[in-house]
């Protein structure tokens, strides 16, 4: 029995083209982002930055977003389960290829999923966007971020407040700070004149 000659197969010349095949290393692939809720309740919809001026919609006593600064310290009112969220927002970007471009601010509704799902089952208009107080440094930003959360104590009161985590740190936390500890730190900080 004859075998049929076969045709040699097409090979791309290498040679002639001036390319190399790299792989990415897994530490420079990025990852997918989530798919965001808009203010407008729908997947991946975009939201409308003309509907957004000045403040946005933060309710807060001062013009917001100012050179002077790097970002506000927020509290998102969820006036229906009467949960909060506190949060912080900076006001330029600071990656890469968007350095100093104004971020999404004025109308940032948080980086909580479950926050973001409870906007768009019951609506905007069933929330309340608070300023608390806008700084100059990024240190002072994350440190007022953290000191809040600890302050009222959100990690332990997940019954009022949405927040889960303290500045990327995660841990159960079983029982709130006790009145006498409170009452000996204070005592402690008074006594040292602080």
């Amino acid at each position: 029995m004859d075998i049929p000659e076969q045709k040699e197969k097409f090979k791309l010349p290498v040679a002639l083209i001036d390319f190399k095949l790299e792989e990415t290393p897994v530490s420079k692939v990025k990852p997918k982002r989530a798919v965001q809720v808009s203010l407008e309740g729908k997947r991946g919809s975009r939201v409308d930055p003309t509907k957004y001026r000045g403040n946005g919609h933060w309710q807060y006593k001062e013009s917001m977003g100012g050179a002077e600064y790097v970002g506000f310290i927020y509290v998102i009112r969820d006036v229906m389960q009467e949960k909060l969220y506190l949060g912080k927002k900076q006001y330029r970007s600071r990656g890469k290829e968007t350095k100093g471009l104004e971020s999404n601010w004025r109308w940032y509704i948080s980086s909580s999923d479950k926050l973001a799902e409870s906007i768009k089952t019951n609506g905007k208009t069933n929330f309340e966007f608070v300023c608390i107080e806008q700084f100059k440094s990024l240190g002072m930003l994350s440190y007022a971020e953290t000191w809040s959360l600890m302050y009222v104590e959100a990690p332990y009161r997940q019954d009022k407040w949405y927040n889960r985590l303290v500045n990327k740190v995660s841990w159960p936390v079983k029982e709130p700070i006790s009145d006498s500890h409170k009452e000996r730190l204070n005592m402690m900080m008074k006594a040292a004149g602080v």
